[in-house]
């Protein structure tokens, strides 16, 4: 299960303030094996994302991700044992830095 979070804003990080528990996902995206998973629009340049510690994710009408309609597996009740997951990242980067410049002394 991907998780996908609004930002914290400046004002909330009180360094005064006690510890708070993580924020709950503003919404959350199945993972299946052997899927692609491509994020664009707001989910790639506002939004956070991250996977929780877990061994099983447990699904509840109130907990279905956002692509239940696309995933066979993700239905009320269901519990999904997690297994061994590969992940590639490949993120477009409008400008580099010229090899040369970091080769050189």
């Amino acid at each position: 299960m991907l998780d996908l979070y609004e930002p914290r804003q400046p004002k909330d990080e009180d360094p005064t303030e006690q510890p708070r528990p993580p924020p709950r996902p503003a919404a959350s995206l199945l993972l299946e094996p052997r899927s692609l998973l491509v994020l664009r629009g707001t989910a790639y340049t506002r939004l956070l994302h991250g996977i929780a510690a877990a061994c099983v994710d447990p699904l509840d009408t109130a907990s279905l991700p956002l692509n239940t309609a696309a995933c066979p597996s993700a239905r009320p009740g269901a519990h999904l044992v997690r297994g061994t997951r590969v992940s590639l990242t490949i993120r477009r980067v409008p400008r580099v830095l010229r090899a040369g410049l970091l080769l050189s002394k």
